[in-house]
């Protein structure tokens, strides 16, 4: 159980941290912090997509998966709904309507890519365990996500960080954005599978 209410709420606290503040490096400096709170309980994934990552690795079970998923779920829900009553509004979307469909989802399987790769080679492989910088490295790799493609496709790299917000602006909101989920479970997930195969046959 405690496993699952750390992902419930370091992804609470990650989500209302980017819809709060839009400035990378607090989004960074918070992300570092929860993994460094968390890890040592779940893991601090606070992404399905990193989930999934694991789950292909071996490391938790279909089971363990499902619940860690819920849990992240739910806390972006939560997060979102909060944010909603504390200042009444949302957001319009993540991604930016200059650029087209295939843009956008390139920046999102890239950049999980990315960051995918990162938390295997410094928080998962035997090789580098007992380092105390996968926090930063993580963070940073999100830091560096959000200044390379944010004003492209919101450098979401996160389901969670997506499903919360859009479905609370969706149906509270009445704003008709629920249809951009779909950028946020293609990329992240494909972005993470990707990751996770490079990173097994290497």
């Amino acid at each position: 159980m405690k496993k699952y209410l750390t992902e419930f709420l370091g992804t609470f606290v990650l989500v209302f941290t980017i819809l709060t503040f839009s400035n990378p490096v607090f989004i960074g400096v918070t992300l570092a912090i929860i993994i460094y709170i968390g890890y040592h309980f779940s893991g601090a994934h606070y992404n399905p997509a990193v989930t999934f990552c694991i789950y292909l690795m071996k490391k938790i079970s279909l089971k363990e998966s499902f619940f860690y998923i819920c849990s992240q779920l739910f806390g972006s829900l939560s997060a979102s709904y909060f944010k909603f009553l504390v200042s009444g509004i949302l957001i319009n979307s993540f991604d930016n309507i200059d650029y087209n469909f295939f843009e956008i989802i390139a920046c999102e399987i890239l950049f999980t890519f990315f960051l995918v790769s990162t938390i295997l080679l410094f928080a998962v492989s035997n090789k580098t365990r007992g380092n105390y910088i996968y926090g930063f490295l993580i963070a940073l790799t999100v830091f560096i996500s959000i200044l390379a493609v944010g004003n492209i496709s919101g450098a979401v790299l996160n389901p969670a960080v997506a499903i919360g917000p859009l479905l609370i602006s969706n149906f509270i909101e009445g704003q008709d954005i629920i249809s951009n989920l779909f950028y946020y479970l293609l990329g992240p997930f494909l972005g993470s599978y990707i990751a996770t195969k490079v990173y097994s046959f290497f």
